[in-house]
């Protein structure tokens, strides 16, 4: 790593709590450095994959339950035995920590050493940072377990695929139509070959009048075949990304642009579990108001799997008192990944200086409204003021992403790169960039979707 700054930073504690006081200089500094950049990443993708794994626990039975069933099962009712059988005959994360736990000696938990002054258990410190909360040794490393075995399941799945083998899903290829080939002419009849000439004897003969011989007619000119022309290749469209500055984009909010307040509004998904768990949901926004210059903006939204059930999204004033400017369904099946929302398909202009409140929700029951999942963010239609038209005019238009993020427009930079990256999907540095945004507003974990 080459930068000085990397080995010495704590980025676990900075991925859990990027808005703790003591990390404001490395907040201004790692959208600038690459290495920083990387390791930021890095651990926000983990965290939000342990966070997840966490949400989606209670799928599962709890490590107090599990170590019941290994060792005193006679404890258990007769009933709780058999819907744990049920549950391991089908989901073999929970077999490999029932594994795991008949191979551990739980009694050398008994009389645990005492750590060295100064020092906190490692354990401990992780339930501290991930949970909130410190975690006894036994209950930690059983957490950890649970938590860590099936990412290792899904690691040792990636690595073991054959090597050279995609990870993308593979895209429909068009066959080309092979060349016509030209036609054959047939060749037409052959002329009849025209009679030998009789030899006439040198005998006087009568005289007899014949008419006059017939004049061959010349046949009607013909226009000349005409001369294929080759089609016109269309013009390659313009590549954007290889006009992409080398450095990351450094989003600057500024409380001027969201109404004064940088105060959290930011909804995350409330995934309930059941009979069939709902996918997270995520808004891709600031966690604060996000400005925008457009008058009519496109806004971002993830899902983590295909929903079975529909989603509603809606639009809201600040002062519309529950009645939705938009109220758009869409039926399932609702595909997984990044979905975007466009406000001039539906008539919507945005006033500037109001606030406007935007939500997709995720609606099993649509008779009973209190089992939504909801994702959603605000944001504020802000002009752009006569310097940062400047200093648009003076830049590249491939820096345009770059200049609208340092202004304060979060939603229209990332609208841009999202843009650029439909148009070329294989860009590194586009997604990288695009990434570069989502880990500024603590959405480090959907950064490679």
């Amino acid at each position: 790593m080459s930068c000085p700054r990397t080995p010495e930073t704590d980025f676990a504690a900075f991925a859990a709590d990027r808005h703790a006081p003591q990390f404001a200089a490395l907040r201004d500094h790692y959208p600038r450095c690459r290495d920083c950049a990387d390791e930021v990443a890095r651990w926000s993708r983990m965290l939000g994959a342990l966070r997840e794994e966490e949400a989606r626990v209670s799928e599962h039975p709890s490590p107090e339950r599990l170590l019941a069933f290994q060792s005193t099962p006679a404890d258990l009712a007769p009933s709780e035995r058999a819907a744990l059988e049920a549950h391991l005959a089908s989901c073999a994360p929970c077999r490999g920590e029932l594994r795991v736990m008949a191979d551990f000696d739980f009694a050398a938990l008994g009389a645990p050493a005492s750590p060295r002054p100064g020092r906190v258990g490692w354990l401990s410190t992780l339930g501290e940072r991930l949970f909130g909360r410190p975690l006894q040794p036994a209950l930690a490393l059983l957490s950890l377990l649970a938590v860590a075995l099936p990412i290792g399941l899904l690691a040792w799945w990636l690595a073991a695929r054959p090597e050279g083998e995609s990870r993308v899903p593979p895209v429909a290829r068009v066959a080309e139509a092979p060349a016509p080939t030209p036609e054959r002419v047939a060749p037409g009849p052959e002329p009849e070959p025209r009679p030998a000439p009789v030899a006439v004897a040198n005998e006087p003969t009568p005289a007899r009048e014949f008419p006059p011989p017939a004049v061959p007619e010349e046949p009607a000119p013909t226009a000349p075949a005409p001369v294929p022309i080759a089609p016109t290749e269309p013009a390659a469209p313009l590549k954007i990304a290889a006009l992409l500055p080398a450095e990351l984009p450094r989003y600057r909010p500024d409380a001027s642009l969201a109404g004064g307040s940088l105060e959290p509004v930011r909804v995350a998904s409330l995934v309930r579990s059941g009979e069939k768990p709902l996918p997270a949901l995520d808004a891709f926004a600031p966690e604060h108001v996000g400005a925008t210059a457009e008058a009519s903006p496109v806004v971002y939204w993830h899902l983590s799997a295909p929903s079975e059930v529909p989603v509603e999204i809606a639009v809201f004033s600040e002062d519309a008192e529950g009645t939705p400017l938009a109220d758009v369904w869409l039926e399932p099946p609702v595909e997984a990944g990044v979905h975007a929302f466009r406000f001039a398909e539906h008539g919507l202009e945005l006033e500037p200086g109001r606030t406007y409140f935007w939500f997709a929700a995720l609606v099993p029951d649509r008779a009973n409204r209190e089992h939504d999942a909801v994702a959603g963010a605000a944001l504020r239609r802000t002009p752009l003021s006569a310097e940062v038209r400047a200093r648009l005019d003076a830049t590249s238009p491939a820096e345009r992403a770059h200049v609208l993020a340092d202004a304060g427009y979060w939603f229209d930079a990332f609208t841009t790169y999202a843009t650029w990256l439909a148009a070329e999907p294989g860009a590194a540095n586009l997604r990288a960039a695009r990434a570069a945004l989502l880990e500024q507003v603590g959405l480090g974990a959907l950064a490679g979707s």
